[in-house]
């Protein structure tokens, strides 16, 4: 009685009390450490032989890696940048071996980045609190969904008998919604885009949760994209393909799949990539439209949406404007130019709204 009347009184005055979350689960690292295979370095180094880090002088303003994005990155990529540079395969290795726990993961999470005097500990509320919410969302009593292998330097949660990370239960989720998209759309073979990718690890949570044999499109800036291609390519046992030439899109597109294959496109090559696919089910972002400039955002708008291949769009952006360093100021998912011929189906909060998140979750289908 007495806790309840203070609990009360505290919200009168607009403060909300809640109770820590208590849990049994302790942050480990992962004993198994495998190392990179030698193909993905040479076919990481030979990559940027033909697309450098940030693209061409002579690259369209829309397409640019420049400003403040490009300060970040060499800010918080500087050994990676060297490392390609000086084309130093053994060091690049070392690098990947190690990348959930390094820079090449910088500005991609929004729980915990890896903190050594966190083994051992109890792991971040953010975890716990998804790690329910995935539960209760999801149904799904396998939680090897959320396991997507041991390469990279795996460090999180022990969940029974695999290590997830402490973002992997939020991923599930996007990864079951989008996959329940996919699995309800008429064609056969499926094309799933992600757009601004990541590691990848949201693919291939997706991926075993498809029913039919789905090509894996994953478009990103080059540090990024190569960084996916490792961590899946080293992850999983499916067909894994680097794009390099805008050439190699045609036969990409051209032939035949009966299983799943995962495709990595430099961002720079966008407008060929929509015009070499004929039709792409789901096209899903995560927080990568929020940090473009208008512009940008219309031009990849008008290019896969209007005028190109894809048939749906589901994208968690920021839906509270919020000035960044350097002096760009978000621009909201409600101002997105999504296209006229694509009709909002659903708008709802992301589940990290508890955790200050200022994203929402919108899926746009096509009008046919």
């Amino acid at each position: 009685m007495i806790k309840n009347a203070i609990k009360i009184a505290f919200e009168k005055l607009g403060i909300i009390v809640k109770r820590k979350r208590s849990t049994h689960f302790r942050v480990v690292e992962s004993e198994e450490a495998p190392s990179v295979k030698a193909e993905t370095i040479n076919e990481i180094m030979g990559f940027f032989d033909f697309v450098p880090p940030f693209y061409f002088e002579d690259t369209r303003d829309e397409l640019k890696i420049a400003g403040a994005w490009k300060s970040h990155l060499l800010e918080r990529r500087a050994t990676q940048i060297k490392l390609i540079e000086n084309k130093d395969h053994a060091g690049y290795a070392s690098l990947l071996e190690k990348l959930l726990q390094n820079e090449l993961i910088s500005g991609q999470w929004s729980v915990a980045y890896f903190d050594s005097k966190l083994i051992g500990k109890a792991p971040p509320e953010q975890f716990i609190a998804n790690f329910e919410l995935y539960n209760n969302l999801t149904g799904l009593n396998d939680l090897s969904l959320l396991d997507d292998g041991n390469f990279g330097g795996k460090w999180g949660v022990r969940v029974n008998d695999s290590v997830v990370t402490v973002v992997d239960p939020y991923k599930g989720i996007n990864a079951f919604n989008a996959a329940n998209y996919l699995n309800a759309a008429a064609s056969n073979r499926k094309a799933h885009l992600d757009f601004g990718s990541g590691i990848g690890s949201d693919v291939i949570k997706v991926s075993k949760l498809v029913n039919s044999p789905t090509r894996f499109i994953l478009v990103d800036i080059p540090l990024n994209l190569t960084t996916a291609y490792a961590y899946i390519s080293n992850n999983v046992a499916h067909c894994c393909q680097l794009i390099r030439e805008k050439q190699e899109l045609d036969e990409v597109s051209s032939r035949e799949f009966d299983q799943h294959e995962f495709i990595f496109v430099p961002s720079l090559y966008v407008e060929e990539l929509a015009d070499k696919i004929d039709s792409i089910d789901l096209m899903y972002n995560h927080g990568s439209f929020s940090e473009m400039d208008f512009n940008t955002i219309k031009f990849y708008m008008d290019t896969l949406l209007a005028d190109g291949p894809v048939n749906a769009l589901l994208e968690i952006n920021s839906n509270t404007p919020m000035e960044n360093t350097g002096g760009h100021i978000e621009v909201v998912s409600s101002r997105f130019p999504i296209p006229p011929q694509f009709k909002l189906v659903t708008r709802t909060p992301s589940i990290n709204v508890e955790f200050g998140h200022r994203y929402v979750q919108s899926l746009y289908v096509k009008r046919f």
